[in-house]
């Protein structure tokens, strides 16, 4: 009876952290998803809306937080995006205060033993704390307040420096945790009235033999294997830099390009820019690879327009099964998060103004930053799956054996019944990240033409889109395009102006 009494106690405490630990979070977002790619953004917002209102107050909120943020910041709706971003860094600056040991920590624990990682509040990606800020730059920008933008620069920089050291510290605690996920499947292999006798310890090259897992490695190793450096992501650091060209200091711009060219050596744009801020500045010391290289026969920090082009859809983490031998229980079943990448089906924006004509460059592939982090991630994620699962089934073999004893075939009915039940519908993979972001970030600049015409051609893998045309305000000083597009559609197209005489 007491093993009855702890299912209905924690079921009920399932359905209060969230749906995604029953239903994973990809499958979750597949209608929206469909929506947010095909262009139709209204029917998007009003899907992730409801599920905002339905996760609030639980550990998905921030993951909602996130998309509904992207959508409504591409629909247009900069005010209630920027709640959205807000209400998300509030969230996981809340996680980051916290003690390392805590009683909600211990119950979210406790929670993970019983179910799957679902039922641990998600707390983001690496990715995702730098991301959120440098899209509030954008509704700021949007909304003609670049002093607004200028502090969340300067607070994407100190997240951008702050990740490494969290992410160190996170992983730290996960090693505690299956530690004590060990403890808990020896103490409940104790209970066992049939010792079968054996350990129950479990390592990381144990799973690794599994082919999918050794798959999805090998997958993200490929992905990673143009990294940026230790969890940086270059597009925040160009946007660091862009802020300080808006503010007109080319020292600190400088800095950032410098770091950008030790993240990708071999980027045409950045290493131009890299060159010609440093010949503003004077006295720096160049690499000799960039001894060829030519500066742009303009300044970057005035009469200026940036295209910004978020091309594609990022990747997704999707559910994985695997077959593993584990100790006391045999073959078992078990599901994991693996990313899942799709095509960028555009290549590039091809910009044409009265003199000049240029393509934008990629500064910055997602697939590479999310996998980075994703292959450092693995090992210990997985391990504590598996070693979480055996905590659960040992208890659970334990259980049905003590119901056994009562010699009543009713509780002896019911303990077999919750238990496959409760292990058939919480085997889930934790598959929470942000969806809506892009495949890439590419970027061009070039001078504001006289007439104040750029003239903009969407590039496909296999034929060259429609033109349209963004016309700059006369007092126009510093531009910014951005442009979304994924699938076969540009699906928004958005101008900040600004006159930095007025500012």
């Amino acid at each position: 009876m007491r093993f009855s009494a702890c299912l209905l106690i924690s079921s009920f405490l399932l359905f209060s952290i969230g749906c995604s630990s029953i239903i994973d979070a990809h499958k979750q977002k597949a209608p929206m998803m469909s929506s947010y790619a095909s262009g139709n953004l209204k029917m998007a917002s009003e899907k992730v809306k409801s599920k905002l209102e339905s996760s609030r107050g639980s550990g998905d909120q921030l993951m909602w937080e996130l998309e509904a943020g992207t959508v409504d910041f591409d629909k247009g709706n900069y005010t209630r995006s920027l709640t959205a971003f807000t209400q998300a860094e509030q969230i996981v600056n809340d996680y980051n205060r916290r003690a390392e040991i805590s009683a909600r920590d211990i119950g979210a624990e406790a929670s993970s033993a019983l179910t799957n990682l679902n039922a641990l509040p998600y707390k983001g990606f690496c990715y995702d704390r730098i991301l959120l800020n440098v899209y509030k730059v954008f509704d700021y920008f949007a909304k003609d307040n670049p002093s607004g933008a200028m502090v969340e620069l300067r607070r994407m920089r100190y997240n951008q420096k702050q990740v490494a050291r969290e992410f160190k510290t996170e992983i730290e605690q996960q090693r505690k945790a299956i530690q004590r996920d060990q403890a808990q499947a020896k103490q409940n292999a104790s209970k066992m009235k049939k010792r079968k006798g054996g350990s129950t310890y479990i390592s990381f090259n144990d799973i690794s033999r599994c082919p999918q897992v050794t798959d999805a490695i090998n997958e993200a190793n490929k992905k990673s294997e143009k990294t940026y450096g230790n969890l940086m992501n270059p597009f925040a650091t160009y946007m660091s830099a862009l802020g300080y060209l808006y503010e007109d200091n080319q020292g600190e711009a400088l800095v950032d390009f410098r770091n950008l060219y030790r993240m990708n050596k071999t980027n045409p744009l950045t290493n131009r820019d890299y060159i010609t801020v440093a010949a503003a500045v004077g006295g720096e010391h160049l690499p000799t690879g960039l001894s060829k290289v030519k500066p742009f026969n303009y300044p970057l920090t005035r009469n200026i327009v940036f295209i910004i082009f978020a091309n594609g859809r990022g990747p997704a983490l999707i559910q994985q099964k695997f077959q593993i031998i584990l100790p006391w229980l045999g073959y078992t079943g078990l599901a994991f998060p693996r990313y899942k990448y799709y095509p960028a089906f555009f290549k590039s924006i091809q910009i044409e103004s009265r003199n000049t004509r240029c393509n934008t460059v990629t500064v910055a592939d997602m697939d590479n930053v999310a996998s980075q982090e994703y292959r450092q991630r693995l090992p210990i994620m997985i391990t504590r799956i598996v070693v979480s699962y055996l905590v659960k089934e040992l208890a659970s073999l334990a259980a049905t054996q003590a119901a056994a004893q009562q010699d009543n075939v009713w509780i002896d009915i019911a303990a077999y019944a919750s238990t496959g039940l409760y292990k058939y519908l919480f085997n889930t993979a934790d598959t929470r990240c942000w969806e809506t972001l892009p495949k890439q970030y590419q970027i061009a600049h070039l001078p504001i033409p006289a007439d104040r015409k750029l003239h903009l051609r969407p590039v496909s893998q296999s034929m060259t889109g429609k033109t349209f045309t963004v016309e700059l305000k006369r007092n126009t000083t510093f531009a910014i395009v951005y442009i979304r597009g994924t699938n076969h559609k540009i699906i928004t197209r958005k101008v900040f102006e600004f006159n930095q005489e007025n500012q």
